[in-house]
């Protein structure tokens, strides 16, 4: 069909992609070349085996502690998918970046800069809450990824997809509950909020249709809690008389307490009220 057709020129677009990119922004484009991997196959993976030792290894040699752990993970997922050579030859970029020597400015002969003795409380705290929700967005670009080129390719929905799905409304829920946003942020982390929980919801639908089960943890929201229904209130304008009510010509004294057609509810005595 046309994208076999254009198979290699879509796979060298990724894999330059992921060559180019800045380290922080290169863990998206490897989790488009995931999903095309599984999901799509055909030439593509001939494409992706022929440079992704040095692909993959260049990215992991440029990364930090957290996206290194991501590609570990990765890595994990890709037997039976990419020849064992290739994986072999991948996981030995790994150790070689990991093993590779952190060269300092002192051990080139220069001078290492002071190191600031004690940094201010508020500022480590500021800078923790920043890298927490960066990781978060970076996180969730890659799923975001992950999500259009399942959907992009035609793919039939899954549970996997319905995976994706959740964990990226998990962390657009957690991103509008970081500390304050600007207004325009807010809306938009709120209209994505949106569109996933009606994607959700019909891939549920879809998966229903076919017999798939659901799941657990991953549908549709649960229910909300049941109302608990107690006595009526008092009516408007009601209020407990202090004295006992003189006694009319035939008419019986009204005691402290509930009006008397309140004195039950549903045949359950109810307690006397607060006193006034």
């Amino acid at each position: 069909d046309e994208s076999a057709a254009f198979s290699s020129t879509i796979a060298d677009i990724i894999l330059e992609r992921i060559a180019a990119a800045p380290a922080e922004k290169k863990l998206p484009i490897i989790y488009l070349l995931d999903s095309i991997s599984k999901n799509v196959r055909r030439e593509y993976l001939a494409h992706f085996a022929a440079r992704l030792p040095e692909t993959i290894g260049g990215a992991f040699a440029a990364s930090g502690p957290k996206v290194r752990a991501s590609l570990h993970k990765l890595l994990k997922t890709w037997t039976g998918v990419f020849p064992q050579d290739v994986l072999t030859r991948v996981a030995e970029r790994f150790a070689t970046a990991e093993s590779a020597p952190v060269v300092s400015a002192a051990s080139n002969g220069a001078a290492a800069p002071a190191q600031p003795q004690a940094p201010a409380a508020a500022a480590t705290r500021k800078r923790t809450r920043v890298d927490v929700g960066d990781g978060m967005r970076l996180e969730l670009k890659g799923l975001t990824a992950r999500i259009h080129a399942h959907v992009s390719t035609g793919l039939p929905a899954d549970t996997q997809l319905l995976k994706f799905v959740g964990q990226a409304i998990a962390l657009n829920e957690a991103l509008l509950d970081q500390a304050a946003p600007d207004a325009a942020a807010r809306a938009q982390i709120q209209a994505e909020l949106a569109s996933l929980r009606a994607r959700r919801a019909t891939i549920v639908q879809q998966l229903q249709a076919d017999g798939i089960p659901i799941p657990s943890g991953a549908g549709a929201p649960p229910p909300p809690p049941r109302a608990v229904h107690g006595p009526p209130p008092p009516p408007v304008g009601w209020q407990a008389p202090t004295q006992p009510a003189a006694a009319g010509p035939g008419v019986p004294p009204i005691p402290n307490g509930w009006p008397p057609h309140m004195e039950s509810h549903h045949g359950v005595s109810l307690p006397p009220p607060p006193p006034p």
